[in-house]
């Protein structure tokens, strides 16, 4: 099918697109799992969601590196098994970079 441009959703639905909704912008907190993330993802009628790595909540830090691989590995937890879903996004910070 050739490229179409579309003023609304009913004209996309009319030529056999699919729409996915996308949560771009997900915090985790650490204490989530991955079926409580997916329901909640259901409940929205969201598709498909990016999350954040956990380092605004206790006891995860922006400034300390071994917190935030541990929310690193937290988050690819949650990811891992439902890569049709869950899009994670790890945490860095560049100023630690110097102690990799």
């Amino acid at each position: 099918m050739p490229l179409k441009t579309a003023g609304n959703v009913e004209d996309l639905l009319k030529w056999g697109f699919d729409p996915v909704i996308i949560d771009a912008h997900l915090h985790c907190s650490g204490r989530e799992n991955d079926r409580d993330v997916l329901r909640a993802l259901d409940d929205a009628g969201v598709d498909v969601g990016v999350l954040l790595a956990p380092f605004l909540d206790p006891p995860y830090r922006y400034d300390d590196r071994a917190l935030l691989q541990r929310a690193n590995q937290h988050l690819a937890s949650l990811v891992s098994g439902h890569e049709d879903r869950l899009i994670g996004l790890a945490v860095i910070n560049p100023a630690g970079m110097a102690l990799l």
